[in-house]
Parts: structure tokens; sequence; C-alpha cells
């Protein structure tokens, strides 16, 4: 029976866009596996336990003008831009090399932005000024990547990527009820929607 593109499950993964250092410190140990080193193709930690995922924006960010010679639209297309939410029930996923929503909440606190300022042997770091890419697919490895999959048939698996995203996260708590975890990524520079045969598991397309 072909799997419904329609009420299939969605798969989540997010990584560091950060691969090209391998770093040590307090932020490295926080983000758990959403950093890896990996210098080609770090893979994605996935989103376990996920209840609503949420593409909100994915496109062109574009201006309307309208001009004197005649009385329709017109637009400039500025740039890509994607944003998007899940919310996760925060169960203790770790184990080695995987994550939880500790994870996702440390990295949205201290680093919303990514790494951009870290050297072999440093901790990840932000700085704006070193963050010289905009408009483009970011070389100072701002942000985050960002996935969501569903899979319509048994070899058929559709995906909407997001580059060097902004992330930011809540908790939410309530009696007789598992921790839910807000997540939401933000200003992608870089958008992807690709058809494949396999399900993602390395950042392959950074």
């Amino acid at each position: 029976m072909t799997t419904s593109f329609i009420v299939s499950a969605a798969k989540i993964g997010i990584v560091l866009e950060q691969h090209v250092e391998t770093l040590t410190g307090t932020n490295v140990t926080g983000v758990g596996a959403l950093y890896d080193a990996t210098a080609s193709d770090p893979t994605y930690a996935v989103i376990s336990f996920n209840t609503d995922v949420a593409i909100e924006t994915f496109g062109y960010e574009h201006e309307t003008f309208q001009t004197n010679e005649d009385h329709y639209d017109h637009y400039v297309d500025l740039r890509y831009t994607g944003a998007g939410s899940i919310t996760s029930v925060a169960i203790d996923d770790t184990t080695a090399a995987n994550l939880d929503a500790y994870n996702v909440l440390y990295a949205a606190t201290h680093l919303p932005n990514g790494d951009c300022n870290s050297t072999t042997g440093n901790d990840l770091a932000w700085d704006p000024v070193g963050d010289t890419n905009g408009g483009v697919k970011a070389s100072d490895t701002r942000g985050y990547g960002i996935i969501v999959e569903k899979q319509v048939a048994a070899s058929i698996f559709y995906q909407w990527i997001f580059h060097n995203a902004r992330i930011e996260a809540t908790p939410t708590f309530a009696p007789k009820q598992a921790t839910r975890l807000s997540a939401r990524w933000m200003d992608a520079r870089v958008i992807e929607v690709n058809t494949e045969t396999s399900t993602f598991t390395d950042h392959t397309h950074s």
C-alpha cells in the first residue's frame, strides 16, 4: 500500500553548519550531537518524539512596487528565506553522540546563530563581525542546517532543507504531562527541495 503524502510521518534533523574545526569546550558539550566535526558530511541529529512540525515560510522574500507605466504589481526577489517550527516531547534520549531536547534548548539559548568565530581547539563561539556572507550560502559556517523529510513510498523521500538558519526554543510545562520543547528556525539563507531514494543521514547538502 502506498504511503500517503498527507498523513505520513515527518522526520526532522538538525546540525550545526560548523564542521570544519575540531573543537572542545563547554558549548560543544552542551549542544551534543548538533555539532559534528566530520570534515565533509556531518551527520544530522534526529529530533525524536516530535508531535508537530510546520514549514512557515519557504521561498523568496520579495518587495513589490508599482510604476506609472501600467496598473500591475511588480516584484523584486530580495533573497531566499525559510522558517519553520517543531514541538517535541522532551524525553531525555542522551547516549553517546545522540541528541536530546536539552541540546536543542542549550544551542538555541547560547548559540542561536550557530558558530562563526572558532579555530581548532577552541569552543563554539559567535562573532557578528565574522558573519560576512548575507544573501549567499555562508562560508562563515553561520547557523544550523535543518531538514524536514516525509517518506511517500518505499524509495521516495521528500526533503525540505534549510541552511544557515537561526534557531530559538522554549520549554513548556503542564501538570501530568511531560515537558514539551517548542523550537523554531528562521532566516535561512539557502533553501532546497529534494526527492531522494533513501532517508537522510549525513549533511550531504552542506
